[in-house]
C-alpha cells in the first residue's frame, strides 16, 4: 500500500544500496526507473511491482530507501525536503549516457503515467515510415537485414523499440504506422512485397543480399521474437565466415 514500509522482495523492484549502486548504474544495458523514498513509500507498492513486472523485458524498475542510503541521494540530488511530498521518480538512460530525468512532480503519479515516462525514453533504432521517400530510403539502405513491422496503429512498440535496441548492430528495423500505403507502396517498387497473410500487426524480414523476403509466422512477443532474431543474427554470422 501506499505509505508503508515497503517490502519488494520476490518482486522484479531492485532495492539499490550503496553495495550495488554502482554495478546496477554505471553502464546499463537498459533504462533505469529508480524510486526515491524516504522511510515509507508513498506510491502504492502494488502498482510499483505490478508496473516493474510489465516493463522487465524493457527497463529496469528499482528503489533507494534515502533514509537508509544518505550519500547515494546526496550524490543523485535527492534532498529530504523534496521528498515530503512523495518519491521522487528518475529515468536514468540507457548506457548512462545522459544525464537521468526525473518525473515531472506537476504530472499526476500513477501506474500509467509511469509506464508513459518510461516508455517515451527507451531508446528507438526503428525507422518510421511514414512516407513513400522514407521508404524508398530505407528500401535503398546498406546491405543488411531488414525488420519491418506493418500495424494500423500509429505509434512505434515497444517490443519494436526493445528489439532494435538489442540488434541494430545487426539489423535494420523499420515500422509502418497506420497501415499507410505509399511506403509500402515504395518497399514494393524496391523489391520488398509486403503482401499481408493474415491480420495485422505483421513482420517481414527482407534479406537484401539475395532479395529475398518472408512474413514472420510466430508469435509477435517479445521473448519469441528475440529468440528468433537472435538465431537470425547468429546465422548470419556463420554465412559470412562461410564466404
Amino acid at each position: 500500500g501506499e505509505g508503508e514500509v515497503p517490502d519488494f522482495k520476490g518482486s522484479n523492484v531492485r532495492v539499490l544500496r550503496s553495495g550495488n549502486w554502482r554495478r546496477e548504474m554505471k553502464n546499463p544495458k537498459e533504462i533505469v526507473l529508480v524510486a526515491f523514498y524516504y522511510k515509507t513509500f508513498s506510491f502504492s507498492q502494488k502498482d510499483y511491482k505490478s508496473l516493474a513486472e510489465s516493463l522487465r523485458n524493457y527497463a529496469k524498475v528499482a528503489s533507494v530507501d534515502c533514509a537508509n542510503e544518505r550519500e547515494i541521494c546526496k550524490q543523485e540530488g535527492v534532498s529530504r525536503r523534496s521528498l515530503k511530498k512523495g518519491a521522487v521518480m528518475k529515468v536514468y538512460p540507457y548506457k548512462g549516457h545522459n544525464a537521468p530525468i526525473a518525473f515531472s512532480s506537476r504530472r499526476k503519479l500513477t501506474k500509467i503515467s509511469l509506464y508513459k515516462f518510461v516508455e517515451s525514453n527507451i531508446p528507438s533504432f526503428v525507422s518510421l515510415l511514414d512516407s513513400k521517400k522514407a521508404g524508398a530510403k530505407f528500401a535503398k539502405s546498406p546491405n543488411r537485414i531488414k525488420i519491418i513491422l506493418l500495424s494500423n496503429k500509429a505509434k512505434i512498440p515497444l517490443m519494436l523499440k526493445a528489439l532494435s535496441k538489442d540488434y541494430h548492430n545487426h539489423l535494420d528495423f523499420a515500422f509502418i504506422p497506420k497501415n499507410l500505403p505509399n511506403p509500402k507502396k515504395s518497399l514494393s517498387e524496391n523489391g520488398i512485397d509486403l503482401t499481408v497473410k493474415g491480420s495485422l500487426p505483421a513482420v517481414f524480414i527482407y534479406q537484401t543480399s539475395i532479395r529475398k523476403n518472408k512474413q514472420y509466422r510466430g508469435a509477435l512477443r517479445y521473448d519469441e521474437m528475440k529468440k528468433y532474431l537472435k538465431t537470425l543474427v547468429k546465422r548470419m554470422k556463420r554465412s559470412k565466415d562461410d564466404l
